[in-house]
Protein backbone atom coordinates (compact mmCIF):
# COMPACT_ATOMS: atom_id res chain seq x y z
CA UNK A 1 0.00 0.00 0.00
CA UNK A 2 1.30 3.32 -0.78
CA UNK A 3 2.12 5.20 2.28
CA UNK A 4 0.30 8.63 2.70
CA UNK A 5 1.71 12.27 2.34
CA UNK A 6 2.70 13.34 6.23
CA UNK A 7 0.75 16.82 5.06
CA UNK A 8 -2.42 15.30 3.43
CA UNK A 9 -4.45 13.45 6.01
CA UNK A 10 -6.26 10.39 5.17
CA UNK A 11 -9.64 12.12 4.35
CA UNK A 12 -8.22 14.58 2.31
CA UNK A 13 -6.37 12.26 0.08
CA UNK A 14 -9.45 10.10 -0.19
CA UNK A 15 -11.56 12.95 -1.49
CA UNK A 16 -8.78 14.23 -4.16
CA UNK A 17 -8.76 10.24 -5.30
CA UNK A 18 -12.74 10.13 -5.64
CA UNK A 19 -12.37 14.04 -7.71
CA UNK A 20 -9.91 12.32 -10.17
CA UNK A 21 -11.58 9.30 -10.95
CA UNK A 22 -15.08 11.02 -11.37
CA UNK A 23 -13.26 13.30 -13.82
CA UNK A 24 -11.45 10.33 -16.01
CA UNK A 25 -14.98 8.90 -16.19
CA UNK A 26 -16.45 12.25 -17.74
CA UNK A 27 -13.52 12.17 -20.08
CA UNK A 28 -14.53 8.77 -21.34
CA UNK A 29 -17.74 9.68 -21.88
CA UNK A 30 -17.20 12.92 -23.58
CA UNK A 31 -14.95 11.01 -25.94
CA UNK A 32 -17.55 8.80 -26.95
CA UNK A 33 -20.00 11.43 -27.12
CA UNK A 34 -17.80 13.12 -29.96
CA UNK A 35 -17.14 9.84 -31.82
CA UNK A 36 -20.80 9.42 -31.78
CA UNK A 37 -21.68 12.61 -32.82
CA UNK A 38 -18.98 12.63 -35.58
CA UNK A 39 -20.35 9.38 -36.72
CA UNK A 40 -23.98 10.80 -37.54
CA UNK A 41 -22.61 13.85 -38.78
CA UNK A 42 -20.73 11.87 -41.59
CA UNK A 43 -24.04 9.41 -42.38
CA UNK A 44 -26.03 12.72 -42.73
CA UNK A 45 -23.74 14.20 -44.97
CA UNK A 46 -23.26 10.92 -47.00
CA UNK A 47 -26.90 11.33 -47.01
CA UNK A 48 -27.28 14.68 -48.45
CA UNK A 49 -24.84 14.85 -51.19
CA UNK A 50 -26.63 13.52 -53.51
CA UNK A 51 -29.73 15.97 -52.87
CA UNK A 52 -27.57 18.72 -53.15
CA UNK A 53 -25.68 17.57 -56.33
CA UNK A 54 -29.12 17.20 -58.64
CA UNK A 55 -30.65 20.65 -57.19
CA UNK A 56 -26.92 22.02 -58.11
CA UNK A 57 -27.61 20.60 -61.70
CA UNK A 58 -31.23 21.45 -62.26
CA UNK A 59 -30.85 25.28 -61.38
CA UNK A 60 -27.49 25.25 -63.79
CA UNK A 61 -30.05 23.83 -66.74
CA UNK A 62 -32.51 27.04 -66.09
CA UNK A 63 -32.59 29.73 -68.41
CA UNK A 64 -31.32 33.02 -67.50
CA UNK A 65 -33.35 36.11 -67.53
CA UNK A 66 -33.04 38.24 -70.66
CA UNK A 67 -30.79 41.03 -69.95
CA UNK A 68 -31.99 44.85 -71.61
CA UNK A 69 -30.46 45.94 -74.68
CA UNK A 70 -28.51 49.06 -72.78
CA UNK A 71 -26.88 47.18 -70.23
CA UNK A 72 -26.30 44.98 -72.92
CA UNK A 73 -24.09 46.89 -75.04
CA UNK A 74 -22.39 48.67 -71.99
CA UNK A 75 -21.73 45.31 -70.34
CA UNK A 76 -20.16 44.30 -73.96
CA UNK A 77 -18.58 47.69 -75.11
CA UNK A 78 -18.00 49.49 -71.66
CA UNK A 79 -17.29 53.19 -72.66
CA UNK A 80 -15.85 55.77 -70.01
CA UNK A 81 -18.16 58.63 -71.19
CA UNK A 82 -22.06 58.51 -72.71
CA UNK A 83 -22.45 59.72 -75.87
CA UNK A 84 -24.11 63.22 -75.66
CA UNK A 85 -26.80 64.84 -77.65
CA UNK A 86 -25.61 67.62 -79.44
CA UNK A 87 -27.88 70.67 -79.57
CA UNK A 88 -28.18 72.97 -81.87
CA UNK A 89 -26.81 76.15 -81.85
CA UNK A 90 -30.35 78.03 -83.02
CA UNK A 91 -32.06 77.06 -79.90
CA UNK A 92 -29.93 78.88 -77.16
CA UNK A 93 -30.21 81.89 -79.41
CA UNK A 94 -33.60 81.90 -80.23
CA UNK A 95 -35.64 83.94 -77.09
CA UNK A 96 -39.26 84.26 -76.41
CA UNK A 97 -40.81 87.48 -78.33
CA UNK A 98 -41.84 90.10 -75.79
CA UNK A 99 -45.23 91.49 -75.45
CA UNK A 100 -45.41 94.96 -74.69
CA UNK A 101 -48.76 95.44 -72.87
CA UNK A 102 -49.91 99.09 -72.48
CA UNK A 103 -49.95 100.36 -69.72
CA UNK A 104 -52.82 102.79 -67.87
CA UNK A 105 -52.07 105.78 -67.16
CA UNK A 106 -52.70 106.76 -63.34
CA UNK A 107 -54.67 109.95 -63.19
CA UNK A 108 -53.13 112.51 -60.67
CA UNK A 109 -55.43 113.99 -58.41
CA UNK A 110 -54.71 118.18 -58.40
CA UNK A 111 -55.70 119.57 -54.94
CA UNK A 112 -55.97 123.26 -54.04
CA UNK A 113 -53.74 124.87 -52.38
CA UNK A 114 -54.01 124.97 -48.77
CA UNK A 115 -55.76 127.83 -46.80
CA UNK A 116 -56.54 128.76 -43.72
CA UNK A 117 -60.14 129.66 -45.41
CA UNK A 118 -60.36 125.79 -46.74
CA UNK A 119 -62.47 124.44 -44.08
CA UNK A 120 -64.47 127.12 -42.20
CA UNK A 121 -64.07 127.69 -38.63
CA UNK A 122 -66.85 126.80 -36.31
CA UNK A 123 -68.09 129.84 -35.12
CA UNK A 124 -68.58 129.92 -31.31
CA UNK A 125 -72.17 131.45 -30.69
CA UNK A 126 -71.52 133.53 -27.18
CA UNK A 127 -74.19 132.77 -24.71
CA UNK A 128 -76.85 135.39 -24.01
CA UNK A 129 -76.16 138.07 -21.70
CA UNK A 130 -78.30 136.84 -17.71
CA UNK A 131 -80.75 139.71 -17.46
CA UNK A 132 -82.02 140.59 -14.64
CA UNK A 133 -80.48 140.31 -11.49
CA UNK A 134 -77.23 140.80 -12.78
CA UNK A 135 -74.84 143.74 -11.96
CA UNK A 136 -74.22 145.69 -15.02
CA UNK A 137 -70.21 146.39 -14.51
CA UNK A 138 -69.65 143.92 -11.42
CA UNK A 139 -66.81 142.05 -12.85
CA UNK A 140 -64.39 141.47 -10.27
CA UNK A 141 -65.54 139.60 -7.41
CA UNK A 142 -64.92 141.78 -4.36
CA UNK A 143 -67.30 144.51 -5.97
CA UNK A 144 -70.40 141.66 -6.09
CA UNK A 145 -69.60 140.76 -2.90
CA UNK A 146 -70.16 144.06 -1.54
CA UNK A 147 -73.27 144.87 -2.91
CA UNK A 148 -74.38 141.13 -1.09
CA UNK A 149 -73.52 142.55 2.04
CA UNK A 150 -75.83 146.02 1.52
CA UNK A 151 -78.33 143.83 1.93
CA UNK A 152 -77.37 141.33 3.97
CA UNK A 153 -80.39 138.63 4.44
CA UNK A 154 -80.49 135.76 4.23
CA UNK A 155 -81.41 133.84 0.76
CA UNK A 156 -79.92 137.29 -1.03
CA UNK A 157 -78.25 136.51 -4.37
CA UNK A 158 -76.43 137.95 -7.59
CA UNK A 159 -74.98 137.15 -11.07
CA UNK A 160 -72.07 138.59 -12.00
CA UNK A 161 -69.42 137.32 -15.07
CA UNK A 162 -67.30 134.62 -13.94
CA UNK A 163 -63.29 135.04 -13.88
CA UNK A 164 -62.93 132.48 -16.28
CA UNK A 165 -64.32 134.71 -19.18
CA UNK A 166 -64.74 131.73 -21.35
CA UNK A 167 -67.87 130.63 -23.41
CA UNK A 168 -68.59 126.76 -20.92
CA UNK A 169 -67.90 128.42 -18.04
CA UNK A 170 -69.62 132.10 -18.21
CA UNK A 171 -71.18 133.73 -15.19
CA UNK A 172 -71.41 132.41 -11.26
CA UNK A 173 -74.35 132.47 -9.14
CA UNK A 174 -73.43 134.66 -5.44
CA UNK A 175 -75.88 133.68 -2.71
CA UNK A 176 -75.62 135.02 0.99
CA UNK A 177 -76.84 132.95 3.71
CA UNK A 178 -75.62 132.73 7.42
CA UNK A 179 -72.95 135.51 6.71
CA UNK A 180 -71.52 133.21 3.96
CA UNK A 181 -70.97 133.70 0.87
CA UNK A 182 -71.12 131.07 -1.62
CA UNK A 183 -70.19 131.04 -5.21
CA UNK A 184 -71.88 128.60 -7.52
CA UNK A 185 -70.26 128.22 -11.57
CA UNK A 186 -73.17 128.79 -13.85
CA UNK A 187 -71.98 126.76 -17.12
CA UNK A 188 -73.20 126.83 -20.63
CA UNK A 189 -73.41 123.82 -23.42
CA UNK A 190 -73.14 124.87 -27.06
CA UNK A 191 -74.78 121.43 -28.58
CA UNK A 192 -78.51 122.49 -27.34
CA UNK A 193 -77.64 125.67 -25.81
CA UNK A 194 -78.52 125.16 -22.48
CA UNK A 195 -77.08 125.96 -18.92
CA UNK A 196 -76.82 124.19 -15.91
CA UNK A 197 -75.89 125.25 -12.25
CA UNK A 198 -72.82 123.67 -9.99
CA UNK A 199 -70.37 120.80 -11.64
CA UNK A 200 -72.60 118.59 -12.34
CA UNK A 201 -71.30 115.84 -10.73
CA UNK A 202 -74.77 115.09 -8.43
CA UNK A 203 -77.82 115.12 -11.08
CA UNK A 204 -78.13 117.07 -14.31
CA UNK A 205 -80.47 119.78 -14.56
CA UNK A 206 -80.57 122.26 -17.92
CA UNK A 207 -82.13 125.55 -18.15
CA UNK A 208 -83.18 127.60 -21.26
CA UNK A 209 -81.79 130.72 -19.38
CA UNK A 210 -80.30 131.97 -16.35
CA UNK A 211 -83.42 133.92 -15.50
CA UNK A 212 -85.35 130.23 -15.66
CA UNK A 213 -82.25 129.66 -12.52
CA UNK A 214 -83.06 131.94 -10.58
CA UNK A 215 -86.96 131.63 -11.10
CA UNK A 216 -87.02 128.02 -10.37
CA UNK A 217 -84.56 128.62 -7.43
CA UNK A 218 -86.78 130.96 -5.57
CA UNK A 219 -89.16 128.16 -5.72
CA UNK A 220 -87.09 125.33 -4.49
CA UNK A 221 -84.16 125.19 -2.06
CA UNK A 222 -81.00 125.26 -3.47
CA UNK A 223 -78.40 123.15 -1.90
CA UNK A 224 -75.36 125.01 -0.80
CA UNK A 225 -71.89 123.13 -0.29
CA UNK A 226 -68.88 124.89 1.28
CA UNK A 227 -65.65 125.27 -0.54
CA UNK A 228 -63.68 124.34 2.32
CA UNK A 229 -65.63 122.02 4.65
CA UNK A 230 -67.23 119.50 2.28
CA UNK A 231 -69.28 117.97 4.83
CA UNK A 232 -71.31 120.72 5.53
CA UNK A 233 -74.87 121.11 3.56
CA UNK A 234 -77.46 124.15 3.68
CA UNK A 235 -80.32 125.30 2.10
CA UNK A 236 -81.90 128.13 1.12
CA UNK A 237 -84.24 129.48 -1.82
CA UNK A 238 -83.21 132.92 -3.89
CA UNK A 239 -85.25 135.91 -1.88
CA UNK A 240 -83.30 139.20 -2.42
CA UNK A 241 -81.30 139.94 -5.75
CA UNK A 242 -78.77 142.65 -5.17
CA UNK A 243 -78.56 143.21 -8.83
CA UNK A 244 -80.78 145.66 -10.89
CA UNK A 245 -83.73 144.82 -11.94
CA UNK A 246 -84.75 145.88 -15.45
Amino acid sequence: MTPIHPIVGRDQFFVLYQTLRLSDTMCCQLSLLYQATMTEMSSLQNLLAPQLRALGEQLAMMPKPPVPPSDRYERGNPSPLRKQIPVKQGWAQQKRPEVNIPQRAVPQISLPPYSSNTFPSKSIKAPPKPGSNSIPGAESRPEAEAALRKINKDGTFLVRDSSRKTTTHPYVLMVLYKDKVYNIQIRYQEQDQTYLLGTGLKGKEDFSSVAHIIDYFQRTPLLLIDGKDRGSRNQCVLKYAAGNIK
